[in-house]
């Protein structure tokens, strides 16, 4: 399905699985789900997030504690906001917890292209796999806001080299990541 031009985060809910989707133009976040069951996303291409002036969209945001999410197969390709002309993308995935809650129960990112954003990945404590990852360039922070409880087989598109956790997380002390191009 091909969802986009929403004024407000394009799929809110819970309880869901969301599957050969294309998800793009959106003035506000992705997919914001709420409280309440696990959240599947496969097959899918998240991109052109955040077309508005004063836009801080996310591709997805998770505001609550107590799911399972699970991220496989897609395709997210969100520029950090000053690299594409007109967007304000934010973070690719990120956990924003406020309910008061400890956040999800895992987070599972398995086999997906990701590109972009302030960070790609800013995950804070949650136990969470990131496995079998191809990473472009084109975010401005860094790769990884977290410490992943698995980081294995992850690779830089441009030269299929792996990537350690410590170039993941680089940009987390220092300002700015060296790998990517706003470091």
């Amino acid at each position: 399905a091909e969802i986009y031009n929403a004024n407000r985060s394009i799929i809110y809910g819970s309880n869901m699985v969301i599957r050969n989707s294309h998800i793009h133009e959106s003035y506000a976040d992705g997919i914001k789900p709420n409280s309440g069951g696990d959240i599947k996303i496969e097959n899918s291409y998240i991109h052109h997030i955040g077309k508005g002036t004063g836009s801080h969209a996310d591709g997805f945001q998770i505001i609550s504690s107590g799911n399972n999410y699970t991220f496989i197969g897609n395709n997210f390709d969100m520029p950090c906001c000053y690299m594409e002309p007109g967007y304000k993308g934010s973070t690719i995935i990120i956990t924003t917890i406020k309910d008061g809650g400890s956040g999800p129960k895992s987070i599972i990112f398995d086999g997906n292209w990701i590109n972009g954003g302030n960070w790609a990945l800013q995950t804070g404590g949650t136990p969470n796999r990131v496995v079998n990852n191809i990473f472009g360039k084109d975010c401005n922070f860094g790769l990884m806001n977290g410490n992943p409880v698995e980081w294995t087989n992850n690779i830089w598109e441009d030269t299929g080299e792996l990537i350690t956790l410590t170039e993941a997380n680089s940009g987390a002390n220092s300002g700015g990541d060296k790998y990517c191009i706003g470091g």
